[in-house]
């Protein structure tokens, strides 16, 4: 499918995609829900990715920016089970080498204030 035309909605085959503003839009498939900025998967305030794996009668959220997956608040990827992954800038961290990095991320933006 190409991105043409985003200022309507398009049906396709049980999908569809609609425009959010002059540079975001979203997927919706009967099984998920995708946020895009451009051609990049991404969304600020949310996960940019959410589907339901039938098979495993679960939902899955997923946060990506700037087509990473990427999420300084939390696992970038959580299951309804209770699974989660953490990532930052694409790359994949121990639960425990992401709480350090984010740790070391915000004593420097606390420092940096106090100059």
């Amino acid at each position: 499918m190409k991105f043409e035309n985003m200022n309507k909605i398009i049906y396709c085959k049980d999908v569809y995609y609609k425009e959010v503003d002059t540079n975001n839009f979203y997927f919706n498939t009967i099984n998920g829900l995708q946020y895009y900025r451009g051609y990049l998967i991404h969304r600020i305030d949310g996960p940019a990715v959410m589907y339901n794996l039938t098979i495993e009668n679960t939902t899955v959220y997923e946060w990506y920016k700037n087509g990473k997956k990427h999420r300084e608040d939390g696992p970038a990827e959580e299951w309804d089970d209770g699974f989660k992954e953490w990532w930052l800038n694409g790359i994949e961290y121990s639960k425990e080498e992401y709480l350090n990095i984010i740790n070391v991320k915000n004593k420097k933006k606390i420092l940096n204030n106090l100059k």
